[in-house]
């Protein structure tokens, strides 16, 4: 050591040319004491549902002593040991780790050290868990045709991690009505918003809706004109129009007029739908003529008697 050999030089002086020192090693013995434990770190500590939590403590004491983690289960002051299992780790160490921490797991948690001497039982720290948030994740609607024959449809989108099932809502239950959660029905053609949401949880908060658009149009009727080549009578003569489906409103015009025509020539006929009496349905049916012919006259001349 430094200072003894200050000591030799000083007592030999310039006496001698070459001193050798050997290491010495010095053993000390402590005297037992009970252990200590220091104030968990952090001594508070908040997390979100799902994020990792832990805290640490020092012992002291001699032996060295063995620690355990525990957790108040019931106020003021039970506590129960923890256990290094599922997500908990480091129960018997200095360091307690929980992983993904949920908010069952809020609350107090303490060191417990040990050794020959005695107990000490340390001081608490408080573990705080918020609910996460969580999203829904709803593709844009694509539009759809009204259809009588297939007017039901499923809708699908993901949740978040309340595993909790996503469900719908219409805006306009007169365009489309949802059931069971997800299953929808269209009613007739129009614009409506469908909107998705998701129920929280314990550890989740409920989902922020996420709505989407939905455009059903109307179907595309189809037409069958007949009657386009008449007699001259006197009286109107209308063409026939039968659509697809059976009797839905439709406009007639001849020569653009509304009016059916009486006297003899040709007309072009326009068969629409009647928009403003059928939401479901639009269309026209391709150009026809209705042609109406001059009628055929006769001469009446009575038989002349001979003179």
């Amino acid at each position: 050591p430094p200072l003894a050999r200050k000591r030799v030089f000083a007592a030999l002086g310039n006496n001698i040319t070459t001193a050798t020192f050997a290491a010495a090693t010095i053993s000390v013995t402590l005297p037992p004491s009970p252990p200590t434990v220091s104030q968990p770190s952090p001594a508070t500590l908040t997390v979100t549902s799902g994020q990792n939590a832990s805290f640490s403590v020092i012992l002291g004491g001699n032996p060295t002593p063995t620690v355990k983690w525990q957790k108040m289960t019931a106020a003021p002051n039970t506590w129960s040991d923890l256990v290094n299992a599922g997500r908990i780790s480091g129960a018997t160490t200095v360091d307690l780790l929980i992983t993904g921490a949920l908010v069952a797991d809020a609350g107090a948690y303490r060191a417990v050290a040990n050794n020959s001497q005695g107990t000490t039982e340390g001081a608490s720290a408080g573990l705080t868990v918020d609910r996460a948030n969580q999203s829904i994740t709803f593709n844009a609607l694509p539009a759809r045709t009204f259809n009588p024959a297939a007017n039901t449809f499923t809708l699908s989108a993901t949740g978040g991690g309340s595993l909790q099932p996503v469900t719908f809502t219409s805006s306009d239950p007169a365009i489309v009505t949802i059931a069971d959660g997800n299953s929808a029905t269209i009613h007739r053609a129009g614009n409506v918003t469908i909107t998705a949401s998701q129920a929280g949880n314990d550890d989740y908060n409920p989902a922020t809706p996420f709505p989407q658009s939905l455009v059903i149009n109307r179907a595309t009727a189809g037409f069958t004109v007949s009657g386009l080549a008449q007699v001259y009578d006197g009286t109107p003569k209308p063409v026939t129009v039968v659509t697809t489906p059976v009797g839905l409103p439709v406009i007639v015009t001849y020569n653009g007029n509304a009016t059916v025509p009486i006297s003899a020539g040709s007309y072009a006929v326009a068969v629409t739908v009647d928009e403003t009496a059928t939401p479901n349905y639009t269309g026209s049916a391709p150009p026809a003529t209705l042609v109406i012919a001059k009628a055929q006259q006769t001469i009446t001349f009575p038989t002349i008697a001979d003179k």
